[in-house]
């Protein structure tokens, strides 16, 4: 698997390929740390335009801290998804499953990389402060869903809702 952004694509095209070669245990070491680079970068750019709202300085501090809440989120969840998945009879190690974790943070890091221009136009044209919290929330909540689906295609089923609760948490409190 090579590391660049065509990986990523390949994840969203043909997730069945990109989840098999995980279960397959292969590369998974450098796999997991080219999506957690590929996730935080994605989200920083989409951090800094929700932070362009108020002011550069939070711009910057936001960019810090969207990557802080996906992957915090990934990381408390990481134990009891693990522990889960072995009760129910996945045969993941802890690697892989991490890796599927990484992969679904990937998937809504990429899609929240390209609603950051979109973000960014309504920041810097408008100034109906409540629209802009709406769609900031939104473009989040979609984005994360389908990073959820995937989570759930490389997994299990019910599973991800842990995911989707501790993530709407951690923002809430963000």
């Amino acid at each position: 698997m090579d590391n660049s952004m065509n990986s990523m694509f390949r994840l969203v095209r043909e997730p069945e390929s990109f989840f098999e070669h995980i279960r397959h245990g292969k590369s998974l070491r450098f796999l997991s740390s080219w999506l957690a680079t590929v996730s935080v970068l994605c989200l920083a750019v989409f951090g800094f335009a929700i932070g362009l709202s108020h002011s550069p300085w939070q711009a910057f501090s936001s960019a810090i801290k969207m990557p802080i809440l996906v992957m915090g989120a990934s990381l408390l969840c990481l134990p009891a998804l693990y522990l889960f998945s072995r009760a129910f009879g996945t045969q993941l190690g802890l690697t892989q499953v991490a890796t599927v974790v990484l992969a679904g943070a990937g998937v809504t890091a990429l899609l929240l990389l390209g609603l950051a221009p979109v973000i960014a136009i309504f920041v810097l044209t408008s100034h109906n402060y409540p629209f802009f919290q709406l769609l900031a929330a939104g473009s989040v909540t979609i984005s994360g869903c389908v990073g959820l689906f995937y989570l759930r295609r490389g997994v299990m089923g019910a599973w991800f809702i842990l995911y989707a609760v501790v993530g709407s948490q951690m923002a809430w409190r963000a």
